[in-house]
């Protein structure tokens, strides 16, 4: 029997880039970049306003929901490799995506 530890690391943010084309390019250049495995991705346009993209990894998975109303999205990653974890934390603090003064905001209903 092979003894694994289940461990799990997520890494979230809010990015000021709404634009559901720029943003679903940018991490998946940066997935693949950091070493992570796409298996598939699912995505959805919401009326009137919003997207979603979930990207399904080897790892884990990556999801993306644009907020236009409030001029941001939410990303996160949550992957079971710590290298590649690592590896695109690195990447993505380089990215247009990455706002460190937007890691904190949250969004209220009727704000």
């Amino acid at each position: 029997m092979i003894n694994m530890e289940g461990k799990i690391f997520v890494y979230s943010w809010y990015s000021k880039i709404v634009d559901r084309d720029a943003i679903g390019a940018e991490l998946q250049n940066i997935l693949v970049r950091s070493g992570l495995h796409i298996l598939d991705t699912v995505e959805h346009d919401f009326v009137p306003q919003g997207y979603t993209k979930i990207f399904l990894l080897a790892e884990s998975h990556l999801a993306v929901h644009t907020f236009p109303e409030k001029g941001v999205s939410w990303i996160e990653l949550a992957s079971c490799s710590e290298e590649k974890f690592n590896s695109f934390v690195r990447l993505i603090a380089d990215s247009f995506l990455f706002n460190k003064e937007f890691t904190t905001l949250r969004l209220e209903p009727n704000a």
